[in-house]
């Protein structure tokens, strides 16, 4: 580990060094992010892609079920009353 040394040979170069780097990483990722909210990618749809279904007595919700009643019925012919 002596040969960086020779590069910046004070302590004080390395601290400097080492908050350029830091700040050119902030920087980098802050550009990225400005570019992708600029630019949002095409490919990306609200639509959805597939349907939904069930089986075996599962329950299956698309979309926002918040505060929904799920109602349920047996189609087994043991489970009803007579």
């Amino acid at each position: 580990m002596g040969r960086p040394k020779l590069y910046l040979p004070s302590k004080e170069q390395r601290e400097i060094i080492a908050w350029m780097g830091g700040g050119l990483v902030i920087a980098i990722g802050g550009l990225w992010t400005l570019f992708v909210y600029f630019y949002p990618s095409d490919n990306i749809s609200n639509a959805p892609t597939a349907g939904t279904s069930a089986t075996a007595g599962g329950i299956v919700i698309g979309g926002n079920a918040t505060n929904s009643r799920v109602s349920t019925q047996s189609t087994q012919q043991k489970d009803r009353q007579p």
